[in-house]
């Protein structure tokens, strides 16, 4: 069976990997295990590759890597949290939270991962072989936060529950699902989108005055 592409490719120095449905493929060298997607890996948004390892970003905003590790590059830091975004170095991984921190760790030479103590919340982040470039929130001209994690509405997709670029009937149907109270799972927590505590009207209001392509 065949599984279309949607434009989410990601390249290596020696492998390929591709996002398609929320399904991650992945070839070339496999010296490493780097083209050897987890069998438990789940859904997925986004993917990154480095020189010899890969990263994931699961569509519950979990941060995933394998391949080599030479340099603690596949060790996902456990106080990481939920995060947005994914980037990769030659031999570094770079995540960017829910909350607009960004977090980098593997390979150091060149202070690749010491992330700026005055950087602030971001909306995305970049990696190149060496480097690091992260874009501030104070890009945006938007000062509206409507749920109140430190990044402009403008910056981001709030109410994109999915993560597929688009607030459309799935964002929807997922914010009904968890009407009501919210619990400790992350999906119920995500639909509670001022994070009131409440999945309700409110949160409904939000995500009908977003509808549509995300344009940020």
């Amino acid at each position: 069976m065949r599984t279309t592409i949607l434009a989410v490719m990601a390249a290596g120095a020696i492998s390929t990997i591709g996002l398609g449905q929320g399904i991650v493929r992945a070839w070339g060298w496999n010296e490493y295990g780097q083209s050897i997607v987890p069998a438990d890996l789940g859904p997925c948004t986004a993917v990154a590759a480095g020189q010899r390892h890969t990263v994931a970003l699961r569509t519950d905003g979990i941060v995933r890597a394998w391949g080599l590790n030479d340099y603690g590059q596949c060790n996902v830091p456990a106080d990481l949290g939920l995060c947005t975004a994914v980037t990769v170095g030659g031999y570094h991984t770079v995540a960017l939270r829910t909350d607009g921190i960004v977090r980098a760790w593997g390979y150091n030479n060149a202070g690749q991962c010491n992330v700026p103590a005055d950087l602030g919340p971001c909306t995305a982040v970049a990696g190149g072989w060496y480097h690091t470039v992260a874009l501030r929130t104070d890009a945006c001209d938007s000062s509206q936060d409507y749920n109140a994690n430190g990044i402009p509405d403008d910056c981001e997709c709030v109410a994109d529950l999915n993560n597929d670029r688009s607030v459309n009937g799935a964002d929807l149907g997922d914010l009904l699902a968890y009407w009501g109270p919210t619990t400790s799972s992350a999906a119920s927590q995500r639909a509670d989108l001022n994070r009131d505590g409440y999945v309700n009207a409110d949160d409904l209001g939000y995500l009908l005055s977003r509808w549509g392509p995300c344009t940020n």
